[in-house]
């Protein structure tokens, strides 16, 4: 029960290291992630310290039982903000955006109550494949709008 975990790697193609290094690595690179908007917005700095507390605390033991992914999910934040990605999550039917920053490539994810994989298909045939996708998103001064393809 590691889909969260295979698939962010498999997205970043670090699927020669185990989940544990991976997210040893991840926990070594904590940070605020102040830069990262959410859904056009940034966090506040009671939820960016809840989110680099949640990554700080995670036990590594417990990712054989499930990760339950969050709509604003912390480690999404860290990965968006270490790898500078714009990562797009079809959570359970709704659509999230991890914004780095304009010169960012995207990840698309896609999760329901009991799975999250990593849409590899759109990640990297979106240009060819959608009219009106990711890759459209109109960048302003307040951040970017879009109208996602999932």
């Amino acid at each position: 029960m590691t889909c969260f975990w295979d698939s962010i790697r498999e997205s970043l193609n670090l699927n020669l290291i185990s989940n544990e290094e991976f997210i040893n690595n991840l926990k070594n690179k904590n940070n605020l992630t102040k830069d990262i908007k959410w859904n056009n917005e940034y966090l506040n700095d009671k939820q960016l310290e809840e989110n680099y507390q949640h990554i700080k605390n995670f036990e590594i033991s417990d990712i054989y039982n499930g990760y339950d992914c969050s709509s604003c999910e912390p480690f999404l934040f860290l990965i968006a903000n270490i790898y500078k990605k714009n990562i797009y999550h079809n959570y359970n039917g709704i659509d999230i955006l991890y914004y780095k920053s304009i010169d960012s490539s995207k990840l698309s994810f896609s999760s329901n109550t009991g799975h999250f994989w990593y849409n590899k298909h759109i990640s990297n045939n979106i240009l060819n494949n959608y009219q009106n996708n990711v890759d459209d998103i109109q960048i302003t001064s307040e951040g970017p709008t879009w109208d996602p393809p999932f």
